[in-house]
């Protein structure tokens, strides 16, 4: 099954000082992002499948597949509960 996410329409992504910075435009708080999770935002601004995603955070940090799995799932939720996935 492919799961896909989106990025919710007042959740921007800023590249700033060599990081990327997350804005959400409601209220201005800011989310800084380590290496993974800019990976991960950028997938699901690309429109990538959480599968997708994961594979690529595998090959790019060196870890097994099902660790990158449930990182990603942990980011995602921490995003959904900070409001900034499309409902």
């Amino acid at each position: 099954m492919t799961v896909r996410f989106a990025t919710a329409i007042h959740a921007v992504g800023v590249q700033t000082g060599g990081e990327l910075v997350v804005v959400d435009l409601r209220d201005g708080a800011c989310l800084r992002l380590n290496a993974s999770g800019a990976r991960i935002w950028r997938g699901l601004e690309s429109g990538l499948a959480v599968e997708e995603i994961a594979r690529e955070i595998a090959g790019r940090f060196g870890i097994d597949q099902t660790r990158a799995a449930a990182d990603v799932a942990a980011f995602l939720e921490d995003l959904r509960a900070r409001g900034l996935l499309a409902s």
